[in-house]
């Protein structure tokens, strides 16, 4: 046996040939033209071809978007971790310098007990620390006292206000059982003045301490642990300037700032505007 081999250009004819004869028959098949089918070929591997790309290229696209997200995750949390940490360091420098400041006086102390009987009554304002929720107050400040059965006092607070009229607000004490309180005692009270329903809240209560009381309960002052509010109280209107310098002195030893205190003219007499000795 003989084998043969053609001519490079014969063979690509043949080729050639071949694939014409097998386009017109699809073409027959499918009755459409051969240059239709030969273009719709060529279409499909175009597409083919370009969906290749597109998919490369969409992983291209999503591996630049998850590094980016990444990156910027990154950032995020660098970001809030930086935050983070300078709030903390804020807030514990305030807690420092808040100890700081409590440390250079001595804590507050309050009478060993009171009479709730003889507490209860009338008291009038001869003297406070500014505070927020008396700014409408101008005179005739008065604090009336009853106590109840059930071992609480009922608070009503008066004040006459810029326009002459009365402003007044009603509460209730009660003995203050926090932990700041030890050891406990009945002149360590706490007041509620917002509504009885919020009376669960513990930020609902204000501390009311009796720190001083006069020996016939002629006169008291009261405060709370951080020396923020004070008040000097009188069964009456007015009280004695060698009383009321009396009063800052012991004030001053136990680190109040009686520079702080304002007093209405017609409640003590001239030695209230002058600085403890």
């Amino acid at each position: 046996m003989r084998f043969f081999s053609r001519k490079p250009s014969q063979h690509r004819s043949q080729e050639a040939g071949e694939r014409l004869r097998y386009a017109d028959l699809v073409t027959g098949l499918v009755g459409l033209p051969r240059h239709t089918c030969t273009v719709r070929t060529n279409e499909h591997a175009s597409k083919k071809s370009e969906t290749a790309d597109d998919r490369d290229s969409g992983q291209r696209d999503a591996t630049r978007r998850a590094q980016s997200t990444t990156s910027s995750g990154e950032l995020t949390l660098k970001r809030n971790t930086l935050i983070w940490a300078g709030g903390l360091a804020a807030l514990a420098a305030g807690v420092l310098l808040a100890k700081q400041a409590h440390g250079n006086r001595p804590p507050v102390t309050t009478v060993p007990d009171i009479d709730l009987r003889r507490y209860s009554g009338q008291w009038h304002e001869i003297a406070r620390f500014p505070n927020r929720f008396q700014k409408k107050c101008v005179s005739d400040v008065t604090a009336t006292y009853r106590q109840r059965d059930d071992g609480r006092i009922d608070v009503t607070n008066r004040c006459r206000t810029a326009d002459g009229s009365f402003d007044e607000v009603s509460g209730i004490a009660r003995q203050d059982r926090s932990r700041a309180a030890q050891p406990f005692s009945n002149a360590k009270l706490e007041v509620l003045f917002a509504p009885r329903w919020l009376g669960w809240l513990p930020v609902a209560w204000g501390r009311y301490w009796v720190v001083m009381l006069d020996a016939d309960y002629e006169w008291a002052v009261v405060s709370e642990p951080r020396q923020r509010y004070l008040w000097i109280l009188a069964r009456h209107p007015n009280l004695s300037a060698d009383t009321y310098r009396r009063i800052e002195r012991d004030l001053a030893g136990q680190g109040y700032d009686v520079r702080r205190l304002q007093t209405d003219a017609n409640a003590v007499g001239s030695a209230a505007a002058q600085p403890a000795r």
